[in-house]
Order: structure tokens, then sequence, then C-alpha cells
């Protein structure tokens, strides 16, 4: 409408201008794919959950074949077939690998141990077995890396070993001074049977031909080349009527014979 020269509108167009407009709602169904992927998902669930159970059944996939790879010198395969079959009980798949591992490693005998499944059946376990070194306290070995161990079947195994004795916590100490000494009775073709440390103060031997020796603990290893230039010469011959060689000294040494002979009781050697 058109008003002293201008468009003016009126008042039923304002009304209806000014009035709100109502947006139209949509609804829709869910579609065909919503549901394809809601059955698919139900469907990989359940048979996730079937498989599940049926691995944890262990007899589907049973363990039937076992290998033991190791040292059998001082190990029973047997006794390690005792320890491995409440693990396999669970089947080839829920089988504890790590707790067999740890108690494998409790076997005394035993310083490491790996543990392998091959499928469908087949578990193998490779071990490596300490070296006892000598024999130390009542019912205890020493290994190459200066550890004590209590094997149960230590009566049952003929060692040839030294034995060892010192205060507490003094075995590796000793393994290193064996180490050091033994290839100078080599050359004599003597072993040493008897390691003592005595009172921290000196070293006592026992060697396999029965003659003991007396070592300062300062300079073990400057005497017993003292003895070393000596023994096939004056005491090899009549080793089987020395009582002891004493190295104790700056000088020399002492030798005590059991018993009187031509020779005197107690001899220096210059």
């Amino acid at each position: 409408m058109v008003k002293n020269g201008k468009v003016v509108e009126s008042r039923r167009f304002q009304r209806q201008r000014d009035k709100p407009r109502l947006t139209p709602l949509c609804f829709q169904l869910p579609s065909r794919g919503w549901f394809f992927k809601f059955s698919l998902s139900l469907l990989l669930g359940l048979s996730f959950i079937f498989l599940w159970q049926k691995l944890a059944d262990p007899n589907c996939f049973p363990v039937k074949n076992i290998k033991i790879r190791g040292d059998l010198t001082y190990v029973k395969q047997s006794h390690l077939r005792k320890v491995i079959l409440p693990f396999i009980a669970k089947g080839f798949f829920r089988l504890d690998s790590q707790g067999l591992k740890e108690r494998i490693l409790q076997v005394p005998w035993i310083s490491n141990v790996s543990i392998q499944r091959f499928w469908p059946d087949t578990l193998t376990i490779n071990f490596l077995t300490k070296k006892p070194i000598a024999f130390i306290g009542k019912q205890g070995l020493l290994d190459e890396q200066g550890g004590i161990f209590f094997p149960d079947n230590i009566g049952s195994i003929a060692l040839d070993l030294p034995i060892f004795v010192s205060p507490v916590g003094q075995q590796k100490y000793l393994l290193k001074t064996y180490t050091k000494m033994n290839p100078t009775f080599e050359r004599l073709n003597l072993k040493i049977k008897v390691l003592k440390l005595v009172d921290q103060q000196y070293w006592y031997l026992k060697l396999n031909n029965g003659l003991s020796v007396y070592l300062s603990l300062n300079q073990p290893y400057i005497q017993l080349e003292r003895l070393v230039d000596v023994y096939s010469e004056v005491i090899a011959s009549k080793v089987s009527m020395v009582d002891y060689v004493d190295l104790r000294y700056a000088h020399g040494m002492a030798v005590k014979f059991k018993k009187r002979t031509s020779y005197d009781s107690t001899s220096q050697l210059r």
C-alpha cells in the first residue's frame, strides 16, 4: 500500500510477518544398514566368547609332546616331568609359561631355562645347570658364580670336589683364591682337597697326597712359588713322612715331619 508517496505495509501483513514460524520436525526410522552393523557386532562378540571357551578347554588343544634339553648329569628327567605336568594340564593356550619357568628354576641344579611352544601340541624346555666347584658347609655346593645351592641328591652323587671352609659371606673370596692357586698345583700334579680361611689370618690347605700347607694371607701366591721350587727335589719323595709345610716366613719355609727320622723334627729350608 502506497501512502504519501511511500510504500507502507498493511497491519495484516505485519502481523503475519511477526508471527513466529514453526520449523517442521522430521523423524526417520532406523535404516537397514544400522541393524546389519548391530547384528554383525553381536555375532562377532558371541563367536569370540565361544572361541575363548574352546581355547580354555585343555581337551581341545592338549600338550602331547614334551621335549627336554639340557645336561642330565645331576638333573633327573623324570623329576622335571613331574614339575611340568601340572602346568600342561591347562592345555596349549592356557599354559602359564612364566609360572612354569619360575617353578623349574627352583630345582637347585638349574641355573637358567627357556620355554617354547610349537603348534599344535609341543612344549620344548631348554635348561642350563650349575657347575659345582666345591663343597661348602654341611650340605651346600659352591657354583662357578660364587653362589651357594643345596641339592637334595648331594649324598647320591659322586663329586670329586674340594671343601671350602670360611666365615659366612667369604665364599667368593675363597673361590677367587682357589682359582688363582689351582694352576700352581696343577704344575705339580696336585689338587687342593681342603681350602680354609683361618680366623681371617692365614690359609690352610690340604692336598690330595695328604700334605698340609700353611700360607700367609697377604702373599700366598709368592709363597707357593717357593714350594714349587723345592717340591720335586726335596718334598715329593718324602711326602708320606711330612706332616705339613709352613710357608708363612719372609724367606724359606718350615717342614714338620710326622715322626722322628734322620731329619730334624722341624727343618728350616732356605
